[in-house]
């Protein structure tokens, strides 16, 4: 297990997020997300590393129960933010792909996925208008280091390559 503060995950997040191909816009809210479940304990590091890692599509609002267009699972991060901006909340979703990124958008909804556990490959998603119990609030990050080595690797493709121009005045 890899310790991170919250602000260091935050920054992972980010990067990995751009690093995958995202732009800028999806890696804020989706490091915002990723802090948000770790919060409240959950792991949203390796939400996010099964979701970067995995073919998604964007959500096709189709009435209560959205579809993915073609063979690709929903966005799970696509999905949370449709929900956050147009205040539009389906019934059911599904297949999912990382749908844990839809619990901090939905605070008064539960959700429900196939298996009862958090899942580790998309997945069909039931949302109901029940309100959740929130756990206690944390301030460091546990993250699994397979979810922390594959962030950092995603992160490392935002960095610049170094040359002479980039070196040159370094450290003075």
């Amino acid at each position: 297990m890899t310790e991170l503060s919250l602000s260091e995950l935050f920054s992972l997040a980010r990067q990995a997020t751009r690093g995958a191909g995202l732009d800028w816009g999806l890696a804020d809210d989706a490091a915002a997300l990723v802090v948000t479940l770790h919060r409240h304990a959950l792991p949203g590091a390796p939400a996010l590393w099964s979701l970067l890692r995995t073919p998604a599509s964007p959500p096709e609002p189709r009435a209560q129960h959205w579809l993915p267009d073609g063979a690709a699972a929903l966005c799970g991060l696509r999905c949370a933010l449709y929900i956050a901006d147009s205040g539009e909340i389906p019934t059911q979703l599904g297949p999912v792909c990382a749908p844990l990124l839809l619990w901090p958008v939905l605070a008064t909804h539960t959700l429900h996925w196939e298996g009862g556990q958090i899942p580790a490959a998309p997945c069909l998603v039931t949302i109901s208008p029940t309100p959740r119990v929130s756990p206690p609030q944390i301030q460091r990050a546990h993250l699994p280091d397979e979810a922390y080595r594959g962030l950092q690797q995603l992160a490392a493709q935002t960095h610049v390559p170094e040359s002479a121009l980039s070196r040159r005045g370094a450290g003075e």
